[in-house]
């Protein structure tokens, strides 16, 4: 299903989901080298296993100032989140402490979905293999995402409703404000 099919199924303006999707992943689920976009949550691989504090920190609030460093001699903290590399550099240093879990972590694809949450009702039975089903093409990382947008009648009905504020809030949950406006800039522009 396209974003035109599952608009019109959803009585959803299409340019609201087209604004979800460059608001969350610059409008596309897939890197320049086309490896699928993650976003490395450092606060809940910490949360889950605060040993990784060792290896991974944080601000405050939690969801800003991510560092990570390589588990060797060398203690130099890296920022996180400067580019695609630098999210599957700290992806790999979780698993070295964490193994294939460590892809709970991670945000993905054009909707950013965070798999570790949502796996299971979107059909997979772990987010590795959510991961390796999205990265396989642009078809299936849409798919993905309109499904999830699609797991929630609440959803739904914000976007019915352009209730921005309300999408935001629940999409996201953290800064629903600056995601809200942002949302509601991209699709006033398309």
């Amino acid at each position: 299903m396209n974003t035109r099919e599952f608009s019109t199924k959803n009585g959803i303006d299409e340019r609201l989901i087209k604004a979800v999707v460059i608001v969350e992943s610059s409008g596309s689920g897939f890197n320049i080298d086309g490896s699928l976009k993650i976003r490395f949550e450092n606060h809940l691989a910490i949360e889950n296993h605060p040993f990784l504090s060792k290896w991974f920190s944080i601000g405050s609030p939690v969801w800003t100032n991510h560092k990570f460093r390589y588990p060797s001699f060398s203690n130099k903290w890296r920022d996180t989140h400067t580019d695609y590399f630098s999210e599957y550099q700290a992806l790999l240093v979780c698993q070295s402490q964490i193994g294939l879990e460590s892809f709970n972590y991670c945000s993905m694809g054009s909707f950013q979905i965070l798999s570790g949450f949502h796996y299971k009702k979107l059909g997979f039975d772990t987010s590795i293999e959510m991961f390796v089903y999205m990265s396989k093409s642009q078809e299936n990382d849409l798919e993905v995402g309109l499904r999830f947008i699609e797991s929630s009648d609440s959803l739904i009905i914000a976007l019915q409703q352009r209730d921005f504020y309300r999408f935001a809030l629940l999409y996201n949950g953290n800064n629903a404000d600056v995601y809200s406006e942002r949302i509601e800039r991209e699709y006033n522009r398309l």
